[in-house]
């Protein structure tokens, strides 16, 4: 579904960390955006611990899809908290069919000036997202 679905699945189940890799929340706050061979994700960090992951099919721009919901960072282990899930309707030209979920995902996080690299927890994968 997503770029980052390879990296999340592996990883919701892992065990907690507490070293503290020097991220804050003020670390990853704003727009990053990575891609791979099939699509682009960009994850949008906001500083109430608010965020949005919106997924966008490379052979069809039109193909999006959006999770919502909020975050915590704790060292080296970033946790997603989605609640809503919708997709993009480019007839309507709006994000529709909302849909309540309740998933959690925890990945390896490093970040670097301008660069994030987000990883599995197993060590199955890694997306690096430039700052926007």
């Amino acid at each position: 579904m997503t770029l980052m679905v390879a990296v999340l699945t592996f990883s919701a189940c892992s065990s907690d960390d507490d070293d503290n890799n020097g991220n804050s929340n003020s670390s990853i706050v704003g727009t990053w955006y990575g891609e791979n061979d099939d699509e682009s994700d960009e994850f949008q960090f906001n500083a109430d611990g608010t965020c949005t992951d919106i997924t966008t099919e490379l052979d069809m721009p039109s193909t999006k899809t959006r999770l919502s919901g909020t975050y915590t960072l704790n060292g080296s282990k970033l946790t997603f908290y989605w609640t809503k899930d919708e997709d993009w309707s480019s007839l309507l030209q709006t994000w529709t069919n909302s849909k309540r979920i309740s998933e959690t995902y925890t990945v390896n996080i490093s970040v670097k000036p301008g660069k994030l690299t987000l990883s599995a927890t197993d060590g199955s994968g890694s997306v690096t997202f430039t700052r926007k």
